[in-house]
């Protein structure tokens, strides 16, 4: 409860310009310290610091001692630390989910690998609570709505009570169609989050649910309280939840890398043609090949088309996003419980629109990720990449789509296509044109995607991104964020 502060301590360099010898004190008179108690902790001490020569010539400066209780010894409560980590429940950490106490009253967020810590006094009653609303789409894809199908139907039952509130994304307290709606409206970006949802849940990670079918019935906890606290506590942990993932491919930190697709390749294939200005033209899309689901962002050229309707088939209108179909861009998601059979002689959709200016119809259309990932389902659940052909010809022309995310934390997929294979050179350069990183890459003819990291990069802002091939430079902007 007291410290005794001398002269040197607190001496910078005193000097004289006669004398070696100085001696240093707190007052004119020589005192030799100074005693602080816990009466002066939080107060600016003002003190003066006198230095005299051999020849008792003297000069002061007046400086302020901030007195801090940095080991309690003036406080009556001690302190304890509240400590624990937010994991998925494939064991991954959940980084940046806000942590607070009391409503707010203490704050931080979970780093990397998912931990975090508070220093709490003692003998209090406190709730600790997280929150992470952001990048709903996080894991999200066409074929999460296959699972939760099979679940409803019977098919394949989801097998844990965190894929259960995650299959909840309307969070009604059961699984049912509308989830499928809502979570379809997000893949396509026609809404930009769950309805009554956040983008994530966070479970009390020493709950045991009583009915793990129904993680509903008697409510699950999600927050911590502690009450009269006395002790360390470092097992504050919770579950975190991804809303609309059920097969828990949700990227949840920095340190974890998306996997690699190993499933091949299928193709939209459509007929070419040279359309007319002032004509109105039916596109029809066939496939050939046996899927539970696929998802795409169609990009089309409105300087010389205009997209008018969707045509019958296999996918109706709930599975099309016109959000941004002024810029060219339709997103698309389509599944079914069962893996249908898509023969070429059915078209899956068709796409009628009008034609401003005259041109061959291939050098229109393009599928990329820039809205909604690019992405198809066979039979065995493998995911395959998806892209279009041209007469059993696979569309190839050199051109740079918007990076997806965007905002992004983490991660975040460029994607490019090329008309030929060659290596060509990926620059990411800040506001100030310094160059921040640089790859090169051996491009295939066709889609090409690049997973870039914010590791990579210094830290959030505005970047420019630019694709160098050997006849073409084209650049892009994206932002990352905290």
């Amino acid at each position: 409860g007291m410290i005794e502060v001398f002269p040197f301590d607190i001496d910078a360099g005193s000097f004289d310009n006669c004398s070696d010898e100085l001696s240093l004190s707190f007052d004119a008179t020589g005192t030799q310290s100074i005693i602080f108690t816990c009466e002066d902790v939080e107060a600016p001490q003002f003190v003066e610091m006198w230095v005299t020569d051999e020849a008792g010539n003297q000069d002061f400066c007046e400086i302020i001692i901030d007195v801090q209780d940095n080991l309690n010894a003036c406080d009556d409560n001690p302190e304890f630390s509240v400590a624990g980590a937010i994991m998925t429940e494939e064991g991954e950490g959940v980084e940046n989910v806000y942590t607070q106490v009391n409503g707010g009253l203490f704050s931080e967020y979970t780093d990397a690998s998912g931990d975090y810590t508070f220093t709490l006094e003692g003998d209090g009653d406190y709730t600790v609570s997280a929150l992470l609303d952001e990048n709903p789409t996080n894991g999200v894809t066409t074929y999460d709505l296959v699972l939760i199908s099979q679940h409803i139907l019977g098919i394949n039952i989801l097998n844990s009570p965190y894929k259960l509130i995650a299959a909840d994304a309307n969070n009604s307290g059961s699984i049912t169609t509308l989830d499928i709606v809502a979570i379809r409206k997000v893949i396509l970006q026609i809404d930009e989050s769950f309805p009554s949802n956040t983008s994530w849940r966070f479970v009390d990670a020493s709950y045991s649910f009583p009915l793990p079918t129904n993680p509903w019935a008697s409510g699950f906890p999600e927050v911590l309280n502690y009450n009269n606290l006395d002790q360390d506590i470092l097992d504050a942990d919770f579950i975190g939840v991804k809303v609309g993932d059920v097969n828990g491919s949700a990227n949840g930190s920095s340190f974890v890398t998306p996997e690699d697709r190993t499933g091949g390749k299928v193709f939209f294939e459509l007929e070419d043609a040279n359309i007319k200005q002032g004509s109105s033209v039916v596109v029809p899309f066939t496939m050939d090949a046996t899927l539970k689901g696929f998802q795409f962002t169609l990009e089309f050229d409105r300087d010389y088309l205009d997209f008018v309707s969707l045509e019958s088939g296999l996918l109706g209108q709930e599975g099309m996003g016109l959000t941004r179909v002024e810029e060219g861009k339709i997103t698309f998601s389509w599944n079914d419980a069962e893996a249908i059979a898509l023969e070429r002689e059915s078209q899956v959709f068709a796409l009628r629109f009008n034609v401003k200016k005259n041109a061959d119809l291939r050098e229109l259309l393009a599928i990329s990720s820039s809205m909604t990932r690019a992405e198809a389902y066979n039979a065995s659940s493998e995911i395959l990449d998806l892209g279009l052909q041209f007469g059993g010809e696979e569309l190839a022309h050199t051109k740079l789509f918007q990076n997806t995310p965007n905002p992004f934390m983490h991660t975040t997929e460029v994607q490019f296509s090329m008309d030929t294979a060659e290596d060509v050179r990926l620059d990411v350069m800040d506001l100030s044109g310094k160059n921040v990183f640089s790859t090169g890459i051996a491009a295939e003819k066709g889609m090409n995607t690049f997973l870039l990291n914010s590791n990579q990069l210094d830290g959030s802002g505005v970047y420019y991104y630019t694709l160098k091939t050997s006849n073409t430079t084209m650049t892009k902007k994206m932002i990352v964020i905290e």
